[in-house]
């Protein structure tokens, strides 16, 4: 049985084509032409990082900031975010790190003062990645006494191409 537009009108905001060259495409009525899909990731939980360090993963709760295992055929494009709590003074680098291939994805840096409910976010575009890829957050300071308190972290996964 094939539904027309006409008979699923009242169905909540979705948007069905009468064109047969789109058949079986259901997308939101409010569907966002410049992109083919997103995908959306939310990493790790609350950490506090006594001593962070100068390098990454040199404590041990750093390596537990969040880890996703991800397809990234196709994907061009990461919209990368990171709440905390700033403690200390030094430079604070937030990483997404593809942990399958040893290789930084993307970095957020902070280097302005001290402070809670910060949100740290990148787009990292250019991406040349592709198959199953293990994504996590790592942290360090220029000054590894700072410890900063981790949130959490998101990921939108997008194909814009």
């Amino acid at each position: 049985m094939t539904l027309k537009h006409a008979q699923v009108a009242g169905t909540g905001g979705l948007n069905l084509s009468d064109d047969p060259t789109q058949s079986g495409k259901i997308q939101p009525s409010d569907w966002d032409a410049d992109h083919i899909y997103d995908i959306a990731v939310t990493l790790g939980a609350y950490q506090v990082l006594t001593n962070v360090g100068a390098a990454y993963d040199t404590v041990a709760n750093a390596k537990g900031l969040g880890i996703a295992l991800v397809d990234m055929t196709g994907i061009d494009t990461i919209e990368f975010r990171v709440f905390y709590n700033k403690i200390g003074t030094g430079t604070l680098s937030w990483q997404l790190w593809n942990q399958t291939d040893g290789a930084q994805v993307g970095v957020i840096t902070d280097a302005a003062a001290a402070g809670d409910n910060k949100l740290g976010s990148a787009q990292i575009t250019g991406l040349a990645l592709s198959g199953l890829k293990v994504l996590r957050v790592r942290a360090q300071s220029t000054n590894a006494a700072d410890d900063p308190v981790f949130y959490g972290a998101a990921l939108l996964l997008r194909q814009t191409g």
